[in-house]
């Protein structure tokens, strides 16, 4: 139960972190966008804008949502999508193909960088959806169900792991809660269960120290 409580601690600790990184960081996008807009408005001789602050605050309100649901869509996967079968600038057949690549990678490049605040915060979101709170009582039900899956020393089908003041909807709980720690692996199916490797090294050696 010290250990989970400890892995429980440093779970939301993780958790917060990605919030507290992640919110500035959804800021870089924007930013970059504001100064391009700037510039742009600058060269063409256009004032239209109110200061630099007010135009990040209104870019950001459409920047920023558009951003969360390119990464959501993407599953953190847009930078890989977004080359794959594309060719390198350096092998385009003209210069004007050459600067058509360069941009689109440019852009490619620059998005990548503005999504990092975004995927810090949907990791943060999906932690705590799929996290159950850490109750002593959960707690000790899940350690016992760890001792279970270390004394067999395998995975188990998940029907034998019920017992009567373990009924399937605390189980699931249970469940939900170590894989959230990464204490238990599970199987595609969710009909079988195991104690991850590290998670019963440290079990190891703990009753190893024990006198």
């Amino acid at each position: 139960m010290q250990m989970l409580a400890a892995a429980d601690s440093l779970s939301w600790a993780s958790a917060v972190g990605k919030l507290a990184l992640g919110l500035p960081l959804c800021l870089v996008g924007p930013c970059l966008f504001t100064v391009l807009l700037k510039v742009i408005l600058h060269k063409w001789g256009a004032d239209w804008l109110p200061g630099f602050w007010m135009s990040l605050l209104l870019v950001s309100l459409v920047v920023v949502p558009l951003l969360l649901w390119t990464e959501r869509r993407t599953h953190g996967e847009f930078l890989s999508d977004s080359v794959s079968g594309q060719s390198s600038p350096f092998q385009a057949d003209s210069y004007g193909e050459y600067q058509m690549q360069s941009t689109r990678f440019m852009a490619t490049g620059f998005t990548e960088v503005a999504l990092q605040g975004p995927r810090l915060l949907w990791s943060f979101i999906d932690a705590v959806r799929g996290k159950p709170a850490g109750s002593a009582a959960l707690r000790a039900a899940a350690a016992q169900l760890a001792v279970d899956l270390f004394d067999a020393n395998q995975g188990l089908p998940v029907k034998q792991l019920f017992r009567h003041d373990r009924p399937p909807p605390l189980l699931d709980k249970i469940i939900r809660y170590l894989v959230a720690l990464d204490w238990i692996g599970v199987s595609g199916q969710r009909d079988r269960v195991w104690l991850q490797s590290p998670v019963r090294d440290r079990l190891a050696a703990h009753l190893r120290s024990v006198p």
